[in-house]
């Protein structure tokens, strides 16, 4: 309280200083520079600002996200439930869902005085332009804005007045952190039957005995038989249903012989 520096302003001149020491000629009688050491600036003691603020505020300075993404709690629904933005035009006249971060909004009026919006929804490899119009604008429309991370399902069709050209016409949008309790109903673990052992089986049981939730719990073995063709088994759990938590799913992740899904 009090300052008008921050700290960054210290910084600079703190630096601004030390290189003018260091370049000076001037040397004393003792061997040592002539004007006196600049002292270290002292900082404002902070807190760390949230992760999302932080990497919100690294995309405006930088231009990227540099220690993280907004969407990385969001991976398993990515992977598993949305289209990649570059395959929506190969599902023409279909219904498909994409995920990603609302970024740039624009709101308009059209020729009849009724509300659209325009925006780019971006996910880790790109960017989809997307509007949004009539009651499904009126319904949605508390959900388009910037830095929002959002589920959307909506059907492929031929852009008005411009055949041959296909888009994503939204018709349900919902957030991306609502997604898991709504739409997984399972969770699918896909191992090799070599992978299969006893530390790995305990490792599993201890972890879905202390996640118990909703969800269908299913593995699936992989095996070669006496041909070798890769064979698969699957077998449903009867006693255990899972919390698709992000804890739970972390926890999968880093289990090198487990690949995750959902259903």
């Amino acid at each position: 309280d009090g300052e008008s520096s921050s700290g960054i302003e210290k910084i600079i001149k703190y630096g601004a200083h030390t290189q003018a020491e260091k370049q000076s000629s001037q040397v004393s009688i003792f061997g040592g520079s002539g004007g006196l050491e600049t002292p270290k600036p002292s900082l404002h003691n902070c807190e760390p600002w949230p992760n999302l603020e932080k990497l919100k505020f690294e995309k405006e300075v930088i231009g990227f996200y540099l220690t993280g993404h907004p969407l990385d709690p969001y991976k398993l629904e990515i992977k598993h439930l949305c289209k990649p933005y570059r395959d929506v035009e190969i599902y023409q006249n279909k219904e498909i869902s994409v995920g990603g971060i609302i970024g740039e909004v624009s709101i308009r009026q059209s020729k009849k005085g009724n509300q659209f919006a325009l925006f780019a929804l971006e996910d880790f490899e790109g960017s989809l332009r997307l509007a949004l119009f009539g009651d499904t604008f009126m319904r949605f429309q508390h959900l388009i804005t910037e830095g929002t991370s959002v589920f959307i399902k909506g059907k492929v069709k031929e852009r008005y007045n411009s055949p041959g050209q296909w888009e994503l016409s939204p018709h349900f949008i919902s957030l991306l952190s609502e997604v898991r309790e709504k739409e997984v109903k399972k969770i699918i673990l896909t191992m090799d039957l070599d992978d299969l052992s006893e530390n790995t089986v305990t490792e599993l049981h201890n972890l879905v005995q202390k996640n118990e939730g909703g969800c269908e719990l299913q593995l699936k073995i992989q095996y070669k038989d006496k041909t070798d063709q890769k064979q698969q088994m699957r077998l449903v759990s009867k006693t255990f249903r899972i919390d698709p938590n992000s804890e739970v799913i972390d926890y999968l992740g880093m289990m090198n012989e487990v690949e995750v899904g959902v259903g």
